[in-house]
This record gives structure tokens, sequence and C-alpha cells, in this order.
């Protein structure tokens, strides 16, 4: 490819030379050298010289610009197919760089493959590690990109596992067995669905799912402590209310003793969304205790245990239920794991089958580039050797013609010449003419520019004027506002006048004002010795009530937990009422074509019977009457009617045969159901 560039721009180079050495008349009158008068003198002598020794060769003057013009259109025909040899080595080039190119693209993802299986094949097995498979499930399918579409066959496993694994984590704690959603199902089954994007869903769910087993064992770590608590006050509320029956409510009964935390802050009540987990817990304030060592009356120690007992029962149901939850969230995450496993297994086996065809792919994109590159190297060839013969012709062509050209030159820039100085002495005139013109211009252009300046003075003396007028209309205009200004004046006075009035008013009642303020100042300080007293009292209870706060903040952050589960169940609920709807709309479809099943079941007939009959029929040549028999019991089963047999010639129904026969045609269909059976 190189050699050939070469060539061409060698080639360019040497037409280009030819037509500098060809075209003396351009050089002259590039260069602009003008000759001296001597200089003409020399030339019109060596001139009329070399006219008088070419006389008889040199062509007429007429035939020299036709031969120019043919030399011109050669010069131009060999340009033109240099250009078209130049834009076929351009194209073959671009044709070379894309295949290049190609080339490395189809090295790049080979290599990239090798990577990746070597990759794979270092890197451990971990089925348990649900973010590893879904890396290892991205990595996958950015491999095999091109064959996305062989990879339906893994929708089988995926929707076990998304039957298995929607367990979310909004689920509520009073529904731990309930079903799981179809919709991820129902993706998978769509024909466009893409079952890596359901494989990272699936990932996904079940990190949700160990999450949420997690968070329940911590849970009940939480309400176990809570619950042996709640016993722990149960017993001592048991023994204080036997001691207060035995006492009869005696004042002074220890409420605060060892075992019974009347002060302590309140139990955390059961996991999110429990009920009863909001407002449960009470707090007793050392005033309670006192009030209670005071009075020790039997029926609030009554009214104390049934709350313990209450709070045990709901500490037990939630044990169980978060043991429920636990063991179903167990089962799940099995179920998970193995589902897993089989889909990493038919995972690995797609991508397998998709390197190896990548591979073939690639190796038959491989021998296609080659093949094309071996073609593209044989027109090269072809081309060169058509440039190598175009260029041997010109130069051969040129060398011929040079010798010729040179002498038909030589005359021309004779002429030329002699041209040259006619056009120096018209220049001169034409220079002489250009100077008057000039001289002109110059006295226009003074004439010109004191016009304008003429022109401006006119324009100065317009504006001076026009501002004048502005200035009267403002004079006029600020006469009639000073007399507004007085105007003002005696009204702003008038207005003074009246302030000063209304001020002294003013004054008179501030002095009642006073007097009544010093009063309510003494009865407001008395108040104030009053409040400070009951604020002292109220301080003491302030450090009492910083438990009860905190406990009511917990309440509360429970509360929107619990709320928020509440909506979340609600949603799944709606979820579940769809499915259901749908399921029931399926239902009811099977239903109504089961009842057209049966409706139509009457006119069906078992074809084995019939063929089981007519070779009993068939057996039985040598006894007509029993073949009769047989004929008219196929009839029946077939449900022949007396208008049929009519028209087909058949013995209607004898009625005579009775019960007899019709058990007995009875009994022979029951046999031959059973051989059939």
């Amino acid at each position: 490819m190189q050699n050939a560039w070469c060539a061409i721009r060698g080639a360019v180079n040497e037409i280009n030379a030819v037509g500098s050495n060809s075209t003396p008349k351009q050089q002259l009158m590039n260069s602009g050298v003008l000759l001296s008068e001597e200089d003409d003198e020399e030339e019109d002598e060596e001139q009329q010289a070399t006219e008088a020794e070419a006389a008889g060769r040199l062509p007429p003057g007429r035939d020299l610009p036709l031969l120019l013009q043919q030399q011109q259109h050669q010069h131009e025909a060999v340009a033109r197919q240099l250009e078209l040899s130049e834009a076929e080595t351009a194209k073959y080039a671009q044709q070379l760089a894309s295949l290049r190119r190609e080339c490395r693209q189809l090295r790049s993802r080979l290599s990239t493959q090798q990577q990746q299986q070597q990759q794979q094949q270092q890197q451990p097995e971990d089925t348990d590690d649900a973010v590893g498979a879904a890396a290892a499930a991205a990595s996958s399918r950015d491999s095999s990109n091109p064959g996305a579409a062989h990879l339906d066959d893994c929708s089988q496993p995926l929707q076990r596992l998304a039957q298995a694994l929607r367990v979310q984590a909004s689920e509520p704690a009073s529904q731990p067995d309930s079903q799981p959603d179809s919709q991820l199902a129902s993706q998978l089954a769509a024909p466009g669905a893409d079952p890596w994007d359901a494989f990272e869903e699936l990932c996904s769910n079940l990190e949700k799912t160990v999450k949420q087993a997690e968070f329940v064992n911590v849970e009940w770590e939480h309400t176990k402590k809570t619950a042996q608590k709640l016993v722990r006050c149960a017993g001592a509320l048991a023994v204080a209310a036997v001691g207060a029956a035995d006492s009869g409510g005696a004042p002074g009964f220890p409420m605060g003793a060892p075992g019974f935390p009347m002060g302590a802050p309140g139990f955390p009540m059961g996991a999110p969304g429990a009920p009863g987990s909001a407002g449960s817990s009470t707090v007793v304030t050392p005033r309670t205790t006192e009030e209670g060592t005071s009075s020790g009356e039997g029926p609030a120690a009554a009214s104390d245990v049934s709350e313990t007992e209450r709070r045990l029962r709901q500490e037990v149901a939630k044990r169980l239920q978060l043991q429920h939850q636990t063991a179903a969230l167990h089962r799940r995450v099995l179920e998970l794991t193995e589902d897993l496993k089989d889909s990493q297994q038919m995972i690995e086996e797609q991508r397998e089958a998709e390197r190896e065809r990548t591979k073939a792919a690639g190796n038959e994109e491989i021998e296609r580039l080659k093949t094309q590159l071996g073609r593209v190297t044989e027109q090269l060839e072809t081309v060169r050797q058509l440039y190598k013969e175009l260029l041997a012709s010109y130069e051969k062509r040129q060398n011929s013609k040079l010798q010729d050209a040179s002498e038909e030159l030589t005359g021309e820039n004779k002429d030329l010449l002699l041209q040259l100085r006619s056009w120096q002495a018209s220049h001169a005139a034409v220079s002489h003419a250009l100077q008057e013109a000039l001289s002109e211009l110059a006295d226009l252009r003074g004439d010109a520019a004191r016009v304008h300046a003429l022109e401006r003075e006119l324009e100065t003396v317009k504006r001076e004027s026009g501002r004048l007028e502005e200035i009267r209309e403002i004079q006029s205009l600020s006469e009639v506002e000073l007399i507004k200004a007085h105007s003002e004046r005696d009204e702003m006075e008038k207005e003074l006048q009246e302030t000063k009035m209304a001020v002294e008013k003013y004054a008179r009642v501030l002095k009642r004002v006073q007097t009544d303020h010093d009063a309510t100042v003494n009865r407001l300080r008395s108040e104030l010795a009053a409040t400070q007293s009951e604020m002292q009292m109220m301080r003491n209870d302030i450090g009492a009530n910083e438990t009860l706060k905190t406990q009511f903040q917990d309440l509360e952050k429970r509360l929107a937990e619990a709320e928020q589960e509440r909506d979340l169940a609600r949603a799944t609920a709606k979820k579940y009422e769809e499915d259901n709807k749908t399921i029931s709309e399926g239902m009811q479809k099977l239903l109504q074509k089961l009842h057209a099943q049966v409706d139509d079941q009457d006119y069906f007939v078992d074809k084995r019977i019939i063929a089981q009959m007519i070779a009993k029929h068939q057996e039985m040549h040598g006894n007509m009457k029993r073949r009769d028999e047989i004929f008219l019991l196929i009839c029946d089963v077939l449900g022949f009617s007396d208008e049929e047999r009519e028209r087909y010639g058949l013995p209607r129904k004898q009625s005579e045969r009775g019960r007899e026969g019709g058990s007995l045609s009875e009994q022979f269909v029951e046999f031959l159901n059973g051989e059939v059976s």
C-alpha cells in the first residue's frame, strides 16, 4: 500500500514539473519581471534570427492555440485517470482498515471470553451467598449477550424459585403461611421477559428473606427477656396480693419491695406489627408509689395482676407467632437454596453452550475475513499493474511531444513579448489617467468633508432648540407644582393643630392607664410568687416525667412502624385479591367448559364398545337370531329413535321384550365395558 502511494505521488510531481517546463508564458506572467529597452532590442535581434532559421518548420500562428488546447485536454484526461486511481486506492484502503478493525474486535472478544473462563474456573462455587450468585449472573449475561435468546429453557426452575421466594419483608406478622405472589411467575411466563432480570429479582428477594429471618431471631431474643421480666413481676404481684388480703389493707404496705420494680421503665411490648404494642406499658412514678403505700387497697393490686397476666399472654402469643415465622422462613430458605443450585447449574450449562457457539462464530468470521483480505490484496495488485502501465504510456507520450511543444512555445514566447511591450505603453497611459482621477477624487473628498461638517452643525442647532423647548415646559410645570405645594402646606398646618389636641387627650388617658398599671403590677407580683412556688413543685416532678417522655417516644416509633407494616399488608392483600380474582375467573371458564362437555356427553359413545359388538356380530355368522339381537343392541346403544329405525328399514323396539330384554342388553353392555377396561 505504501509503495502504491509513493508511485502515485511521484507521477503527480512529474506531471507538475512537465507542466511548469511547457508553459514559459505563465512563468513570465507570475514572475512579473519588466524588461529594459536594451534587453528588448537584443531579444528582437535573437527573435529575427530564430524566425529565419525555423521559418520552414514552425506551423502557422493560428494552429498553436489548437495544439495547446489538445495538450491541455490530454493533461486533464491523465489527471482524471490519476484521480480515479487515487479514489479506488482510497476505497481499498478504507476496506482494509475496516477489515483490520473487525479482526481487532474479534480478537478482543476472544481474549475477554478466555479471561472470563479462566476467572470462572478459579472462583469457587458458593451457592449460599446470594450476592455472589447475582454478580456471577450479571457477568455471564455480559459475556453471553449475543445468545440471550437461548436461555429461555431456564424459565421453569426460575418460576419455581419465584414461587418459593415471594416472601417480602413487608409481610404482616399475622400471616406467616400466606400464599406467594404470582406476579413474577407471570412475568417469566411472558414471551418477551428476560430471565436474567427475574434471576436478579429472586436474589434480592432471597436477601430480604434472610434479613427478615435475622430480624425475627433478634426480636425473639428481645421478647424473651421481657417475658422473663413479666413472669417475675407476676409472681411479685401475686405475693403482694396475698399479703394485702392477709393484712386487710393496712397502710404502710411495702410496694417497693425487691422483686416488684414499680418505678422501672415500661416493658418493650412485642415485635413490630403485633397487636397491643402501643400504649400497653405503664410507668409508676414516685408520687404513685407514695399514694400506693399510703392507701394500700387490695383492688388496685388485683388490677395490676390482671394487667400483667394479660401482658404475659400477649408475649406468649407473640413468641409462638415468631416461632412459626422462623420455621416457615427456614423452610423457604432451604427451598430457595435448592432452587438456586438448580438454576445455577442450568445457567452454567447454557453458558458453556453459548461459549462454544461464540467460538464457532468467531472462527467462521475469521475465515471470512481472511478470504476477503485475499480478494482485496489481489485487487490491489491489479490496480498497481494498471497504474504502472498508465504511467509508462504517459511517459512515452510526453517524451515524444516535449520537443515539438518546446519549439512551439518559444515562438509563442516571442509573440507574448511583443504583446507585453504594447501592454507597457497602455499601462503608462492608464497610470497617467489614474493619477488625474485620483487628484479629482481628493478634491471631491474635501468638498464632501465640508458638507458633512455643515450637516453636523445643523444637527447640533436642532438639538439645542429642542432642549430650550423642554426647559420652558419644565419651568411651566414647576410653577404649577409650587402652587400645589402652598396649598399642601396649609393643609399640613391644620393637621398639625389637630394632632396637638389629640396628643393632649392621649396624655390624660396615659395617666389613667399608668395608675391602673401600677395596681396590676402589684397584683401580678403576688401571682408571680405563687406561680414560682408551683414551678418549684413542678420541677421536682420533671425528673419523673423524663422517663415517661422517653417511653412515649419509643411507643410513637413503634406505632409508626406498625402503621407502615399495616400499609404494606394492605398492599399485599390487594395483590392477593387481584390474584384470587384472576384465579376465580379462570375457574369460571373451566366450569363453563366442563358443563358444555357434560351436556355433549350424551352424544358420545365409546368406540371400543361398538368395535366389540361388531366383532361379536361377525362371530355369530351361523346364528342369525343372535346376530339380529346383537344388531338391535348396537342400534339401542347408538340411541336410534323409532323414526330413524323406520327411515333405515329397521324394526322398532319391541315392548314385549320388557324388562328381560332390557336387562339382557344392559348386562351385555356392562360385560363389554368390563372387557374393554
